[in-house]
Protein backbone atom coordinates (compact mmCIF):
# COMPACT_ATOMS: atom_id res chain seq x y z
CA UNK A 1 0.00 0.00 0.00
CA UNK A 2 2.09 3.03 -0.79
CA UNK A 3 1.07 6.39 -1.29
CA UNK A 4 -1.97 6.30 0.81
CA UNK A 5 -1.42 9.24 2.76
CA UNK A 6 -3.76 9.96 5.78
CA UNK A 7 -6.45 13.09 5.86
CA UNK A 8 -4.29 14.64 8.65
CA UNK A 9 -1.06 14.79 6.52
CA UNK A 10 -2.84 16.00 3.62
CA UNK A 11 -4.29 19.10 5.58
CA UNK A 12 -0.59 19.28 7.31
CA UNK A 13 1.20 19.99 4.06
CA UNK A 14 -1.85 22.07 2.78
CA UNK A 15 -1.30 24.62 6.28
CA UNK A 16 2.42 24.62 5.49
CA UNK A 17 1.87 25.65 1.82
CA UNK A 18 -1.38 28.05 3.26
CA UNK A 19 1.34 29.57 5.82
CA UNK A 20 4.35 30.26 3.15
CA UNK A 21 1.93 31.97 0.85
CA UNK A 22 0.65 34.00 3.75
CA UNK A 23 4.46 34.89 4.82
CA UNK A 24 5.01 36.01 1.28
CA UNK A 25 1.84 38.30 0.69
CA UNK A 26 2.74 40.03 4.73
CA UNK A 27 6.20 40.41 4.12
CA UNK A 28 5.74 41.80 0.68
CA UNK A 29 2.26 43.76 1.74
CA UNK A 30 4.50 45.45 5.29
CA UNK A 31 7.42 45.88 2.88
CA UNK A 32 6.01 48.13 0.41
CA UNK A 33 3.63 50.91 1.35
CA UNK A 34 0.10 51.39 0.20
CA UNK A 35 1.11 54.14 -1.29
CA UNK A 36 3.85 52.82 -3.46
CA UNK A 37 2.37 49.16 -3.82
CA UNK A 38 1.00 49.76 -7.33
CA UNK A 39 3.75 51.17 -8.74
CA UNK A 40 5.98 48.55 -7.08
CA UNK A 41 4.10 45.92 -8.75
CA UNK A 42 4.43 47.62 -12.16
CA UNK A 43 7.96 47.78 -11.86
CA UNK A 44 8.57 44.18 -10.48
CA UNK A 45 5.85 42.62 -13.10
CA UNK A 46 8.11 44.41 -16.05
CA UNK A 47 11.56 42.78 -14.12
CA UNK A 48 9.75 39.44 -13.07
CA UNK A 49 8.74 37.23 -10.50
CA UNK A 50 12.55 35.34 -10.64
CA UNK A 51 13.66 38.97 -9.58
CA UNK A 52 11.32 39.72 -6.81
CA UNK A 53 12.02 36.53 -5.38
CA UNK A 54 15.83 36.95 -4.97
CA UNK A 55 14.91 40.89 -3.54
CA UNK A 56 12.53 38.85 -1.21
CA UNK A 57 15.02 36.31 -0.39
CA UNK A 58 17.82 39.17 -0.08
CA UNK A 59 15.44 41.02 2.16
CA UNK A 60 15.06 37.49 4.07
CA UNK A 61 18.58 37.68 4.81
CA UNK A 62 20.47 38.81 8.34
CA UNK A 63 22.64 41.40 6.30
CA UNK A 64 19.54 42.47 4.34
CA UNK A 65 20.26 46.68 4.45
CA UNK A 66 23.86 45.81 2.66
CA UNK A 67 21.92 45.33 -0.57
CA UNK A 68 20.00 47.40 -2.64
CA UNK A 69 16.44 47.67 -2.92
CA UNK A 70 15.66 45.77 -0.12
CA UNK A 71 13.10 46.18 2.96
CA UNK A 72 13.00 45.50 6.59
CA UNK A 73 11.52 41.98 7.57
CA UNK A 74 9.84 40.38 10.77
CA UNK A 75 12.63 38.33 11.72
CA UNK A 76 10.18 35.26 12.36
CA UNK A 77 9.33 35.07 8.62
CA UNK A 78 12.46 35.92 7.30
CA UNK A 79 13.84 32.58 8.86
CA UNK A 80 10.94 30.66 7.21
CA UNK A 81 11.49 32.24 4.04
CA UNK A 82 15.41 31.87 4.42
CA UNK A 83 15.03 28.04 5.08
CA UNK A 84 12.47 27.94 1.57
CA UNK A 85 13.87 27.01 -1.78
CA UNK A 86 13.57 29.75 -4.62
CA UNK A 87 11.28 27.71 -6.41
CA UNK A 88 8.44 27.50 -3.56
CA UNK A 89 7.89 31.13 -3.97
CA UNK A 90 7.73 31.54 -7.25
CA UNK A 91 3.93 31.27 -7.38
CA UNK A 92 3.61 33.28 -4.69
CA UNK A 93 5.01 35.97 -5.41
CA UNK A 94 3.58 35.86 -9.18
CA UNK A 95 -0.02 35.89 -7.38
CA UNK A 96 0.70 39.10 -5.65
CA UNK A 97 2.29 41.01 -8.19
CA UNK A 98 -0.78 40.20 -9.96
CA UNK A 99 -2.75 41.97 -7.23
CA UNK A 100 -4.82 38.74 -6.79
CA UNK A 101 -5.84 38.04 -3.39
CA UNK A 102 -5.17 35.44 -0.91
CA UNK A 103 -7.39 32.61 -1.38
CA UNK A 104 -9.96 32.39 1.01
CA UNK A 105 -9.12 30.21 3.30
CA UNK A 106 -5.82 31.54 3.87
CA UNK A 107 -5.74 34.35 6.51
CA UNK A 108 -3.62 37.47 6.02
CA UNK A 109 -2.17 37.09 9.27
CA UNK A 110 0.71 34.48 8.80
CA UNK A 111 0.63 33.34 12.72
CA UNK A 112 -2.77 32.27 12.32
CA UNK A 113 -1.52 30.18 9.65
CA UNK A 114 0.97 28.70 11.70
CA UNK A 115 -1.22 28.10 14.44
CA UNK A 116 -3.09 25.53 11.89
CA UNK A 117 0.41 24.05 11.38
CA UNK A 118 1.37 23.62 14.76
CA UNK A 119 -1.91 21.85 15.61
CA UNK A 120 -2.13 19.23 12.57
CA UNK A 121 1.68 18.71 13.44
CA UNK A 122 0.76 17.38 16.83
CA UNK A 123 -0.90 13.93 16.02
CA UNK A 124 2.53 13.37 14.10
CA UNK A 125 4.51 13.90 16.98
CA UNK A 126 2.11 13.18 19.97
CA UNK A 127 3.13 9.63 19.50
CA UNK A 128 6.70 8.28 21.15
CA UNK A 129 8.52 5.40 19.44
CA UNK A 130 8.27 2.19 21.58
CA UNK A 131 11.07 1.73 24.24
CA UNK A 132 11.35 1.09 27.70
CA UNK A 133 11.95 4.75 28.45
CA UNK A 134 9.36 6.04 26.89
CA UNK A 135 5.82 4.58 26.50
CA UNK A 136 3.29 4.70 23.78
CA UNK A 137 0.76 8.01 23.58
CA UNK A 138 -1.91 8.30 21.81
CA UNK A 139 -2.13 10.89 18.83
CA UNK A 140 -4.12 13.77 19.92
CA UNK A 141 -6.33 15.11 17.34
CA UNK A 142 -6.68 19.15 16.85
CA UNK A 143 -9.29 20.41 18.78
CA UNK A 144 -11.25 21.99 15.62
CA UNK A 145 -11.13 18.95 13.99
Amino acid sequence: MFGIKSPIEDAYYDAIHNRLFSMVYFALNEGVSPEHRKSFRKDWRERGPYHLVQLLKRSASPDWSSYPETFWMNPWIAEHLRACDEAGLYYFVDQWLADQPLPPLISADPHMEDYKVRELKRPFFCAEPLTRHHPIRKPVPPAWL
